[in-house]
């Protein structure tokens, strides 16, 4: 496993945070975003498999392991499975959101994919707005897996699903500055 550490200009003491357990982080240049911090990502790793994840997203012990067993059929070109969060009044675990059930989208936040399918794809669109939402959701969730699609399977794992915070929902700072496209 080899662990690749972006830095897409963060602001908000994520950097010296990640200083403390990692010495190589690369900064991303380029178009300002998550998808170029993940390109050079892609672009720098040496394995065959690439795994995506989130840092507000956690991650059960075993959910490494059910991703990648998938990678073992050869026609297998990525994997993704569900997103749930925790909402306070309920406490209810749901899916973030319905398309997640209904397109069975390739989050960022929970995904692995062949790098070679990566690049042949072409790869995620850098020219898009990446501070616009529905521009990214778009780009980086439905279009990318559309084009993986057409070079092999990708998988909808139900038995791996993830839990991710509802800070972008309850921060009302956060959901100004997504507004403002300061942001993601």
């Amino acid at each position: 496993f080899e662990l690749l550490i972006i830095d897409s200009e963060s602001t908000d003491g994520t950097l010296d945070l990640i200083k403390k357990y990692a010495s190589n982080i690369l900064t991303a240049t380029g178009p300002k975003g998550k998808l170029s911090a993940r390109h050079l990502a892609i672009q720098q790793a040496k394995g065959e498999v690439i795994v995506s994840v989130d840092a507000d997203s956690f991650y059960s012990v075993n959910w490494l392991h059910l991703m990648l067993r998938h990678f073992k059929d050869s026609d297998v070109v990525g994997v993704s499975s569900p997103r749930l969060q925790m909402f306070p009044d309920t406490f209810h675990w749901l899916p973030v959101a319905f398309s997640d059930s209904l397109f069975r989208s390739m989050r960022g936040s929970n995904s692995a994919f062949r790098k070679s399918a990566y690049e042949q794809s072409g790869g995620f669109n850098l020219n898009i707005n990446q501070l616009d939402v529905g521009r990214m959701f778009w780009e980086e969730e439905l279009l990318f897996q559309r084009r993986l699609r057409q070079l092999g399977k990708v998988i909808y794992d139900f038995q791996a699903p993830i839990f991710t915070s509802n800070r972008r929902w309850l921060n009302k700072k956060h959901q100004e500055e997504v507004r403002r496209g300061l942001r993601f």
